[in-house]
């Protein structure tokens, strides 16, 4: 599902972002909100998670169809994302359930450094 959330998802990557955001609260999935985007990382906060709701009090996030979709908006926002997480979450006592996805930069090369080697 959250591959064909992202296919459908067109425009810039503020755009999709905003789609996926205006989406999930249009279909009742909680009230989204854009808290941060940037060229590597991206933090939603979802007020009111039925799915937070349905599972009641809990030690630890339980939305984890949310994330799942996360994800593969991820996989197409972002060159390398690491899987979302969700960072706080309504029904372990948080305000809003809160997700995070983090893009690695790509791995340097072996032999690759930071600062010139010394001349033989």
């Amino acid at each position: 599902g959250g591959a064909r959330v992202a296919a459908a998802l067109t425009g810039t990557v503020a755009e999709r972002v905003e789609a996926l955001a205006a989406a999930g609260t249009a279909i009742g999935w909680g009230r989204f909100t854009v808290e941060e985007l940037g060229p590597d990382r991206l933090v939603l906060a979802v007020a009111n998670s039925p799915f937070a709701e349905a599972h009641g009090p809990a030690a630890g996030p339980v939305c984890h169809l949310l994330r799942g979709v996360l994800d593969a908006v991820a996989a197409s926002l972002f060159a390398r994302p690491r899987p979302a997480r969700e960072t706080a979450c309504a029904a372990a006592g948080a305000p809003a359930c809160r997700f995070e996805v983090i893009s690695v930069p790509p791995r340097r090369a072996r032999g690759d450094s930071i600062r010139p080697r010394p001349a033989p």
